[in-house]
C-alpha cells in the first residue's frame, strides 16, 4: 500500500481518475 500513498502525494485525488490507479496507469 506504500505505492498508493506515494501516488496520492505525487498525484492528488483530483488528478487521479481511477483514485490510486491514476499514476500507475
Amino acid at each position: 500500500m506504500a505505492e498508493t500513498s506515494i501516488a496520492y502525494q505525487r498525484y492528488p485525488i483530483n488528478v487521479t481518475p481511477l483514485g490510486g490507479n491514476g499514476p500507475k496507469q
